[in-house]
């Protein structure tokens, strides 16, 4: 369980932010400079609420009215976000490691090799992290999260700037992760259709507060929720199947229930693979 109740207010927009997860797998949605990435950072331990409370199962990270502070570096939390800095003295194998090769051989989940080849760095294991793509930091920064099993992964608007190719296998793999060594997943982004990977529960936010934390179907049902983070009104959002792709017609056929559906083409969309796609009124 993850409970958070908590304040922030020295950023450019004032965060206030209280939410219970009692299964810890959602996704965060909100438009560009909600607070996401500030409620991760404060998550993480890189920001320092001004006032409120965090709690992980039973244990109190965070508590502003009894001076508690265990969030800075806390094993049992890891963020992947273009705010985490890696160690450029080190090669990649070194920061992939920092946390690994601290752990008993019990308490390791996932074989370095099996998330090597998983990110793709082999190639890059015996480099220095310097002059790195945003692409390659956030896969190393997730390689070693993973190495480091916590117990609940802080994601981080992380998968933007990976093709479907890429990023499929990892979505496979963090289900995985979750389902089978139950890792907490937080995965924040300002497209709906990526906050929904791993999950149908959303944390909905605007102008720094949560507007709600709900399973996607209770939102829907709420159109001015979704008006409010989102903009323009989205009347049905629909987990369809795609097909096929006929670029002659330019059209990307799917499955909705059983329903044919011809999609505007989009050849990124891989044959098989589940979305979710908004229709707007």
């Amino acid at each position: 369980m993850l409970d958070v109740d908590i304040k922030f207010s020295k950023g450019r927009l004032p965060i206030q932010v209280k939410f219970k997860l009692n299964h810890i797998n959602a996704g965060i949605f909100g438009l560009s400079g909600c607070g996401k990435s500030c409620l991760m950072s404060m998550l993480a331990g890189l920001l320092k609420p001004d006032e409120g409370r965090i709690a992980l199962d039973k244990e109190t990270l965070f508590d502003s009215r009894n001076h508690i502070n265990q969030l800075v570096n806390h094993p049992a939390i890891a963020l992947v976000s273009d705010d985490v800095p890696l160690n450029t003295g080190k090669t990649i194998r070194e920061n992939l490691l920092v946390r690994y090769d601290q752990q008993p051989v019990t308490q390791r989940r996932f074989d370095f090799s099996t998330i090597v080849d998983l990110l793709k760095l082999e190639h890059l294991l015996d480099f220095r992290a310097q002059h790195l793509s945003r692409s390659e930091k956030l896969r190393i920064l997730l390689g070693r999260s993973l190495l480091a099993a916590p117990r609940v992964l802080l994601l981080d608007d992380a998968f933007s700037s990976l093709d479907d190719n890429l990023k499929l296998p990892i979505y496979r793999f963090l289900h995985y992760a979750h389902e089978k060594h139950r890792i907490g997943i937080l995965h924040s982004s300002s497209t709906l259709n990526e906050a929904l990977r791993l999950t149908d529960f959303l944390i909905l936010m605007a102008d720094g507060e949560v507007l709600a934390a709900d399973f996607l179907q209770q939102i829907v049902a709420n159109q001015h929720l979704l008006e409010s983070a989102a903009g323009p009104a989205i009347d049905n959002i629909l987990p369809i199947t795609v097909v096929e792709h006929d670029p002659a017609y330019g059209c990307t056929l799917a499955m909705f229930f059983g329903i044919r559906l011809v999609l505007p083409y989009t050849p990124r969309a891989i044959r098989g693979n589940s979305y979710h796609i908004g229709l707007r009124s």
